[in-house]
């Protein structure tokens, strides 16, 4: 008996969105034909410079714009249909809450509006409110949260129906470092509970932390996309910091590694090598030590995101500043 694969949590076909403004109605192709997969049960990061479409694609993406042409489905249903929208929760990167509200009572309004079964929603409530750590300050008015516990709330709001896609756009921007720490802290909970998550973000570090997919537009493109594992370069490399240096020593290790970038600096010798395997790792170590000189450091030198990101678009010849698109008529601003 053959299982069969559950479809994508989210896919595009050949999504694309052309703005026209002025007299002489001057097209803007904001989204170009883009098509991409999101697997269920990934977190997955859409990443680019100011200006790619991010946000334009994941509002087509999720029913929320109309495409100029292409489809969107999640969970296999046309992304257009209310069927297909129950099952996401949506967080805009700017969004206004109900100020006069407790955290409680927001959660309650939105429960209502999410269809959720009324013998269920203060349990739900509860749960959501654990899952963002906000279980303490429910009875507080939203009003007097920080920016961060706004963010936070905004999660819960949208965790209430217990979606099987969580979509976020720009999540930690305004936060300071402390309250980007303890969202991305509330993103992983979700996510090792079994949601799909899309995330627009232009902190790469924080996509690196989180994500394990990404995919990165550019003007409207996507350039490169797929698992992140698969696409960074984990290049067998080691950074290496002794103390104790001789040339019978440089002699030796090259004997099995290649030495590159050696540079001494107050008593300390600093080098990166190229090594064959782990074993080779180890044998350094070995090497060093039975040499008589001290190790001080010894850690992988790899390409992170950042680095793939920069040599993507490079790669792509784009410069990082198209033209920013004229705001949708049809794409109301969205609130939690």
């Amino acid at each position: 008996m053959t299982s069969t694969a559950p479809p994508p949590a989210l896919a595009c076909h050949r999504l694309s969105r052309v703005y026209r403004s002025g007299i002489r109605r001057t097209a803007f192709t904001a989204v170009d034909a883009v098509s991409l997969e999101v697997p269920a049960g990934s977190a997955f990061a859409l990443v680019g410079p100011n200006g790619a479409g991010k946000t334009t694609l994941m509002l087509m993406a999720i029913g929320l714009m109309r495409p100029t042409d292409g489809t969107a489905t999640i969970d296999g249903r046309d992304a257009r249909t209310s069927e297909a929208r129950r099952g996401i929760g949506f967080v805009p990167e700017k969004f206004q809450l109900p100020r006069q509200l407790t955290g409680r009572e927001f959660l309650r309004l939105h429960a209502a509006l999410a269809g959720v079964d009324g013998a269920r929603v203060t349990t739900r409530i509860d749960e959501v409110a654990v899952q963002v750590d906000l279980a303490d300050r429910m009875d507080e008015k939203v009003g007097g949260f920080s920016k961060g516990m706004q963010q936070r709330i905004a999660i819960a709001q949208a965790l209430l129906a217990e979606p099987r896609l969580l979509v976020l756009d720009e999540p930690t921007s305004a936060l300071d470092p402390l309250q980007r720490r303890a969202l991305r802290d509330t993103l992983r909970r979700v996510h090792a509970d079994g949601c799909t998550i899309v995330l627009n973000s232009h902190n790469l570090a924080e996509v690196e932390d989180i994500c394990d997919h990404v995919a990165i537009l550019e003007d409207g493109r996507i350039v490169s996309s797929g698992a992140l594992r698969d696409m960074v370069e984990r290049t067998t490399r080691v950074r290496v910091r002794v103390r104790g240096w001789t040339d019978a020593l440089a002699a030796t290790l090259g004997e099995r590694v290649t030495l590159d970038a050696l540079h001494h600096s107050d008593g300390d010798t600093t080098f990166t090598a190229s090594v064959p395997d782990d074993d080779a790792v180890a044998w350094i170590a070995h090497t060093v030590v039975g040499a008589g000189a001290w190790l001080f450091e010894l850690s992988p030198s790899g390409e992170g995101l950042e680095d793939l990101f920069v040599r993507t678009i490079a790669g792509s010849g784009a410069t990082g500043s198209a033209a920013p698109a004229p705001a949708p008529a049809d794409a109301p601003e969205a609130r939690p």
